[in-house]
């Protein structure tokens, strides 16, 4: 339920996020143009807490709980953990999107028509 709930979530941590994909976001951020009349220092500081903001959307340990919002699902995992005494870990997910992968066929019937005449013919 918490990863239907959570549309974004690609990845189980931020870690997990490839340095190609938080590149490719710190390039979009710095190419804003509200941040383009800001000085250096500041657009940093901007540039970085965008990107993190959007590595949380990407982690599912950085979401909150569906049925505790004021928890995330690694302080759930933590709390388990204490309450049972047992390692949890999150290793993978899997998310099915229904028809994802589908692709439509469209075909027209008069096309489909005259290349059948044309090869009796």
């Amino acid at each position: 339920m918490q990863i239907v709930a959570s549309p974004n979530v690609e990845y189980i941590s931020a870690e997990d996020i490839p340095e190609e994909l938080i590149t490719e976001e710190k390039r979009i951020e710095a190419g804003k143009e509200d941040l383009q009349n800001k000085p250096d220092n500041v657009r940093d500081k901007i540039v970085t807490g965008r990107v993190e903001k959007r590595l949380k959307e990407l982690s599912l340990l950085d979401q909150s709980f569906i049925k505790q919002p004021d928890i995330t699902i690694e302080e759930l995992i933590k709390k388990h953990i204490a309450l049972l005494g047992e390692n949890i870990q999150l290793r993978r997910f899997e998310k099915f999107i229904v028809g994802g992968g589908i692709e439509k066929r469209s075909s027209n019937f008069a096309d489909e028509v005259a290349e059948i005449l044309d090869h009796k013919a």
